[in-house]
């Protein structure tokens, strides 16, 4: 069997505990665990969630904190739903094959609905 590689970016408190944050959403009627970063400029999901023909291409690389890059396979605008409160959100991701965590960054972790990278249904 294959390994899977996971990368872990955690912040570095005081208290001297590292900790990743994540929360649970629901995409297309599956649960997804996402790693929650309001230093992050974008959103990631994996292709696997996400229908072919909601995939706009897309010239943008990623570039990770660790400076590696990655080529995403396009962008999409899809629903995801917040299971504890059932309310659904607008959201646009950066999809990408590769098996990177699924992310949420600034625009859905901060209240930035006004820049269109988020918008409540």
């Amino acid at each position: 069997m294959g390994s899977v590689r996971k990368n872990i970016c955690a912040i570095d408190s005081t208290s001297g505990y590292l900790k990743e944050i994540h929360t649970k959403m629901i995409v297309k009627k599956k649960h997804v665990q996402f790693q929650t970063d309001c230093g992050a400029s974008i959103n990631i999901l994996q292709e696997a969630f996400i229908d072919k023909h909601q995939v706009t291409p897309t010239t943008k690389m990623l570039i990770m904190w660790n400076k590696t890059e990655a080529k995403p396979s396009g962008t999409a605008r899809i629903i995801v739903e917040n299971p504890k409160n059932g309310k659904k959100y607008f959201v646009e991701f950066v999809t990408v094959r590769d098996n990177l965590t699924p992310l949420l960054g600034k625009s859905c972790t901060t209240n930035e609905t006004d820049k269109g990278k988020q918008k409540e249904l």
